[in-house]
């Protein structure tokens, strides 16, 4: 299964906001291993991101210097344990072609798959979509993908949370939480505030 949107990206957007630090107000319960600040507003001008930031004594950070889109991190130890967002700049998808598209090669490749979607509404004005899949090999052994996905005026956003093992519930429930708090926002729009209380990760 791939661990990217399998579209072609455009340039690297410059002005997105790749991840964000969680002030620790709602999200603290959930984001208890990740980064919390609660620096002054330090916005992109423009569209911004906000994701969970990865301690980096726990994970590795991996670019792929072909795909300037997508930044990758594996858990230091584990590294079939993964975290991956990607940001396509001037992109436009339907939000169910691309889930389509990120589930054809587990239908194809899998003993069994399964595709569940835990969520399709907008969040601060932009059409979201999260899903998860699970995959059963031949050898019984199993993998998961959490994917959230965005359409936002500027780019599309796709975050991925993946285990390629056998992963228990309650790491999936935790992890689906924190994807559904991941917002889109713009400086620009009244409509599509971005909150304080976060700091732009370069």
């Amino acid at each position: 299964m791939t661990n990217n949107l399998t579209l072609t990206p455009g340039v690297e957007n410059k002005s997105t906001l790749i991840l964000g630090a969680c002030v620790p107000f709602s999200l603290a319960a959930i984001s208890m291993a990740f980064t919390l600040s609660a620096f002054g507003a330090d916005w992109y001008k423009g569209e911004n991101l906000l994701a969970h930031v990865v301690p980096a004594d726990q994970w590795d950070l991996y670019r792929d210097p072909s795909d300037k889109a997508t930044s990758l991190w594996k858990r230091k130890g584990n590294s079939d344990d993964q975290y991956a967002v990607s940001v396509y700049h001037d992109l436009k998808a339907s939000l169910s072609d691309v889930r389509t598209l990120q589930d054809k090669p587990g239908q194809q490749h899998c003993a069994k798959f399964e595709s569940t979607l835990i969520e399709e509404q907008p969040v601060n004005g932009y059409q979201r979509m999260i899903w998860r899949t699970l995959c059963v090999r031949t050898d019984s052994s199993k993998s998961s993908i959490l994917h959230l996905v965005v359409q936002g005026r500027d780019s599309f956003y796709h975050v991925q949370k993946m285990w390629r093992f056998d992963v228990p519930q309650s790491d999936v429930d935790t992890w689906s939480t924190r994807l559904k708090s991941i917002l889109v926002c713009d400086t620009r729009e009244k409509q599509q505030p971005c909150p304080e209380g976060y700091k732009r990760v370069k």
